[in-house]
This record gives structure tokens, sequence and C-alpha cells, in this order.
């Protein structure tokens, strides 16, 4: 499916998850929020899925295939350093590889 249900995003599927390499930055959509709600006090784990399901995103843009790139060749706990500065035994790290549903 490539267009969304929600009436008051017109953007298509595509167009939203285009350019991973900049979505899933550090300071970026996701992870600056999910960094910003743990640092009010938040538990972001809706975020934290969102940003582990960001590096399953398959997409032909440059952005999105060099971060496919690192995944094959380096994994994703590499990917996650990488591409959105989240390091192993972090807090936020913690949430992104729990898996979906056992928060």
């Amino acid at each position: 499916i490539s267009l969304l249900e929600n009436p008051y995003i017109s953007d298509d599927l595509v167009r939203l998850g285009s350019d991973t390499r900049r979505k899933l930055g550090h300071d970026d959509r996701l992870v600056g929020s999910a960094l910003l709600s743990m640092k009010h006090g938040g538990n972001p784990t809706t975020i934290a899925h969102a940003i582990r399901r960001g590096f399953d995103y398959q997409g032909d843009d440059e952005g999105t295939l060099w971060v496919q790139q690192i995944v094959r060749d380096e994994g994703l706990i590499e990917a996650l350093r990488r591409v959105s500065g989240i390091e192993e035994g972090t807090p936020l790290y913690d949430m992104v590889m729990e898996p979906a549903g056992e928060a």
C-alpha cells in the first residue's frame, strides 16, 4: 500500500520512508525526538520501535541505499552507531533492540 489512511498526511509511504540516512540521524526526526523525550523523563518505546523499523526500510534513494549497505555489510549494531549515533549499552539502544510488543 502506498497511501496512508490518515487524511491529514498527504505524503505517500515512499516519500515518508526515503532518505533514511538523514531521517535516522542523531539529531533528526526519530532519534532526536526519542532523545528529547528521554531528557524530559519520557519513555519513547514507540519511537524506538520506529527507529528499529527504519533500518529495515527498502528504498532506492542514495541515503537509504547507504544505510542498507551498512546494515548488510556491518550489521544493525554498527548501523545504529554510524547512522544514528546510538551506542550499545545506552537506554535508547536497549529500547531500539527490544522486540516490539515486549515493552
